[in-house]
């Protein structure tokens, strides 16, 4: 999922896998479309509730970096 926000985009990557006897497994990463300053300038806070629990996360986000390669 991609977001805007404070005119910086954002990617947001969940996952959730089941894993062996019903028990399940979530994965996030929230990174940011821009260079590893402007990356660190930001913070984020994830929260993960359900069946009376709550899990929090907070962290800055990873720079999103790709690169491309051209071949003739």
């Amino acid at each position: 999922m991609m977001q805007c926000c404070f005119d910086h985009y954002f990617m947001l990557v969940l996952e959730k896998q089941e894993r062996h006897e019903g028990h399940q497994q979530f994965f996030a990463v929230v990174q940011l479309i821009g260079t590893e300053k402007e990356a660190n300038a930001f913070r984020y806070k994830l929260e993960l509730v359900g069946h009376g629990r709550k899990l929090t996360w907070e962290a800055k986000p990873r720079r999103y970096k790709h690169t491309c390669t051209y071949m003739h």
